[in-house]
């Protein structure tokens, strides 16, 4: 899994239909340094997390195995799967 952040919500009136009642989120990971990458990517969003919050994401297929109860097997490889209310760690 990865941080990111959700920048914006994304809109697609046409789709396949598993992705039916699945909403989409707009979001930048963040890099190993912690500072969000400038690439935007689109991601399935599971947990309802609002726009600003700091998620974790899942790639590749685990995010596909992230779709709602009820829906099977979608064409995903983003997948917003938690949100962070809280990061603490200790420094070297």
């Amino acid at each position: 899994m990865q941080r990111g952040r959700v920048v914006g919500s994304v809109w697609a009136t046409r789709r396949v239909e598993v992705l039916e009642g699945v909403r989409l989120a707009l979001v930048r990971r963040r890099g190993p340094d912690g500072r969000l990458l400038d690439k935007e990517e689109v991601a399935i969003e599971v947990v309802e997390a609002g726009i600003g919050a700091e998620v974790l994401l899942a790639d590749g297929r685990e995010a596909s195995l992230a779709m709602p109860e009820g829906k099977s097997f979608a064409p995903v490889d983003l997948a917003v799967v938690g949100v962070l209310d809280r990061q603490d760690w200790e420094e070297d």
